[in-house]
């Protein structure tokens, strides 16, 4: 072989090696993005459901807190009511005294 064979039988190898690293470059780069959509789907997903579960948690805390102001105002309407009920008891009985002295 000759060295003018020989300098076109490396370069024909340098090219044919320089193919195959370009090919192999753009198979690791699709990797790549295939696999960083994948992850981005898969925390897109998880944050879907976190977001869900704190509105969940939410609406729950609501309930709770609604429950427990109807609770408190439900005792304070009841010792309202039983005041009352003494009261116009005395009233009563105050106006029926006035009745009966004359």
């Amino acid at each position: 072989m000759t060295i003018l064979e020989s300098i076109q039988a490396a370069e024909a190898k340098a090219e044919e090696l320089r193919q195959e690293a370009t090919k192999n470059v753009e198979a690791l780069l699709e990797e790549t993005k295939r696999r960083t959509s994948e992850l981005a789907s898969k925390m897109y997903a998880e944050a879907e459901e976190k977001v869900q579960q704190i509105a969940k948690d939410c609406d729950q805390k609501l309930i709770d807190v609604e429950r427990e102001i109807n609770q408190k105002f439900e005792q304070e309407d009841q010792k309202v009511a039983a005041l009352a009920e003494k009261r116009m008891k005395v009233a009563v009985d105050f106006i029926l005294e006035r009745i009966i002295e004359v």
